[in-house]
């Protein structure tokens, strides 16, 4: 995936996120910075402020899938920190701010500070990464099914698999 503007880096580290924790693609939409916990390498799904399923509240560690992925995610939360000055509270995936353009029509104008609404745009982003790779347009939960896969083939007992 690219990284050529701020839209390109928040859906790459999106795809990071999920591969990296799983996520259903509403809770990973909805999740704010405080829920990243880089040191310890995991992510709070709060069901407070988190639309988790059954609003359940749960710690997810990194799945080792690739320090790449875990990178990409860290490179995303210290540009949203450090380069557009977001706050605690303020959204992991913001959506894109929409302004009237030069010419009369409507352009990404940057990030807003709200997360976004409905799952249509991850879903978007997800199935369009594959695309330019001539592959089938997967949608986001299959991440789930890939990591349920890999974990059914290398863990040795159920509680290794639960962990």
């Amino acid at each position: 995936m690219g990284v050529g503007t701020v839209f390109a880096r928040r859906d790459r580290a999106l795809m990071a996120l999920l591969y990296l924790t799983g996520s259903r693609e509403t809770a990973a939409m909805t999740l704010r910075l405080r829920h990243v916990d880089l040191a310890n390498r995991c992510v709070q799904f709060d069901g407070r402020d988190v639309r988790t399923k059954f609003g359940k509240r749960f710690t997810t560690f990194f799945f080792p899938v690739g320090e790449d992925l875990a990178e990409i995610l860290a490179g995303w939360v210290r540009e949203l920190r450090e380069g557009h000055l977001f706050g605690p509270d303020d959204p992991l995936f913001p959506k894109t701010e929409v302004r009237r353009g030069a010419t009369g029509g409507f352009e990404p104008a940057g990030l807003a500070r709200t997360p976004w609404r409905a799952p249509g745009s991850v879903a978007k982003i997800f199935k369009g990464a594959f695309e330019p790779l001539g592959l089938p347009p997967f949608g986001p939960h299959s991440v789930r099914k890939t990591l349920t896969d890999l974990a059914s083939r290398h863990c040795r007992t159920p509680e290794e698999f639960k962990a």
